[in-house]
């Protein structure tokens, strides 16, 4: 063997395998380590914003992100940088971590939902039902309403409308006009489609 001086010899971690920072010294023939200190560096588990959904503003979102190891230790901060993508607008918002220091090395993304603002009812009576009209909210892919409905002594919450944005801004509900006393109220979900699923807040 032949050993150099004593220092910290660092192999970072990655998404695949665990890495190590020892302190000795490093055999330049062989590789070696005659260490006097040792500390397992765990393998990168994931990345995770901290919610999963946030509401339109028209500014830049930028969530906190958490990174853990794949064995559940979080890692601080000052090991990597966190940029996001596409999250301005309604739909889905990348945040990408990049390793930048040497304990660690590879990225890793998550992915968080911009929903479009749920926009404000107006009903009014009519001789055909309840007009229901909104205003479009920015981004929306559609509208879900919802009745509030008592009926045998129970409330029930009842979908009774799901309407593509850009068709209309207005529905009947025609159920009142059988059965008054069942009507307690209304809600809409301005929602964006994420794969089959329909994202947004009532």
């Amino acid at each position: 063997h032949k050993y150099g001086k004593e220092r910290w010899i660092i192999k970072p971690a990655t998404t695949k395998a665990n890495g190590y920072s020892k302190y000795g010294q490093l055999c330049e023939r062989c590789g070696n380590i005659k260490a006097k200190k040792s500390r397992v560096l765990y393998a990168i588990g994931q990345a995770k914003v901290e919610c999963d959904s946030y509401t339109y503003t028209g500014k830049e979102i930028k969530p906190k992100v958490t990174v853990l190891t794949e064995n559940g230790y979080v890692i601080s901060p000052s090991n990597y940088t966190v940029k996001y993508y596409k999250n301005v607008d309604v739909g889905v918002a990348l945040a990408k971590v990049v390793f930048t220091g040497k304990f660690y090395k590879g990225e890793l993304t998550d992915r968080f939902v911009i929903e479009p603002a749920a926009p404000k009812l107006t009903v009014k009576n009519n001789l055909k039902g309840a007009k229901i009209t909104w205003k479009p909210s920015k981004g929306a892919d559609g509208y879900q309403i919802y009745a509030y409905r008592y009926t045998n002594d129970k409330t029930r919450t009842e979908l009774i409308a799901d309407i593509p944005a850009g068709k209309t801004c207005e529905w009947t509900d025609t159920y009142i006009r059988k059965y008054p006393r069942d009507d307690m109220g209304y809600c809409i979900k301005a929602y964006v489609k994420v794969g089959k699923q329909k994202v947004g807040t009532k």
